[in-house]
């Protein structure tokens, strides 16, 4: 079938210098999978809706373009009228499209799945990747966007009340892609002062070490926030301008630093101020 055809080539494809064009070329058919059941779906509740068993509907008149495999489904739907009295009424007649679909829709859903896995994986590395393989997060923005566009279209060709009873859904891989991305970011954050912490661990004198880690703790704020300038150069590119990665990395990097600077003052409250140095105050406000 079209989907195990498919779900070979996602995973002959690991590993492979070509990993990340190889999954968005199987995006690019798989979302094709999705708008064809989406469409069978809102087509055939259509056709009961309307009692047009052409299949004709207002689905499928404002729909994408309808192909061989639609028309096929739609005709082996009208062979299967299980009903002697013809199309069943009510919430009944809607099972007996969902019960037609389920199996295709099965295959094609759990694959999406699949792929989405392995393209959060990919982005789960997103900074070092737009560093060392532009062209391969470029290719997996690609992978994602190709759902978001086909959501996008279908919603701008159907008006809400054409499809209230409407169950299937595009995969969605935007929300989940930009999750990881965040995670990326705040486990880059949280390295570069683990290793402020390991390297303050040993200190001989407490006082002194005390001191030495606030300020390695500034310090690594302070370089957290300035490598914005790579995300804006080098990162931000590898993404439609819609993602917003400059603001997401802005974020993140606020909440990693500002957590470790309350952990300095004592909290909160900021216990820990009255035995601040006046130097190091000026550098907290600073």
């Amino acid at each position: 079938s079209t989907c195990d055809r498919l779900r070979d080539e996602l995973h002959s494809g690991e590993w492979t210098e070509n990993e990340w064009n190889t999954i968005r070329n199987v995006c690019l058919e798989h979302v094709e999978l999705e708008i064809l059941l989406v469409e069978a779906e809102l087509g055939m509740k259509a056709m009961f809706d309307e009692g047009d068993e052409s299949g004709g509907g207002r689905g499928s008149r404002r729909g994408f373009q309808s192909g061989p495999s639609s028309r096929k489904l739609r005709q082996q739907m009208r062979s299967k009228r299980i009903s002697d009295k013809g199309w069943y009424q009510g919430a009944r007649r809607y099972e007996i499209v969902d019960n037609f679909l389920s199996q295709h829709v099965k295959n094609v859903w759990e694959l999406g799945d699949e792929i989405r896995m392995r393209i959060l994986s990919g982005i789960g590395s997103s900074f070092d990747l737009a560093l060392n393989n532009p062209a391969g997060m470029v290719a997996l923005v690609e992978a994602v966007e190709v759902y978001e566009r086909a959501n996008d279209q279908y919603k701008s060709l159907h008006d809400e009340n054409d499809m209230p009873n409407q169950t299937l859904h595009f995969t969605d891989m935007r929300a989940a892609a930009l999750s990881q991305i965040y995670q990326d970011f705040e486990l880059r954050g949280l390295e570069v002062f683990r290793g402020v912490h390991m390297q303050q661990a040993d200190t001989a004198e407490e006082d002194q070490g005390l001191n030495a880690q606030f300020t390695s703790v500034l310090r690594a704020a302070t370089e957290l926030v300035a490598e914005i300038e790579v995300v804006q150069s080098d990162i931000a590119p590898c993404f439609p301008p819609h993602w917003a990665i400059e603001v997401l990395w802005s974020a993140c990097v606020a909440h990693v630093c500002s957590n470790q600077i309350i952990q300095q003052i004592g909290g909160p409250d900021g216990h820990a101020l009255p035995d601040l140095t006046v130097t190091q105050l000026l550098d907290l406000v600073a």
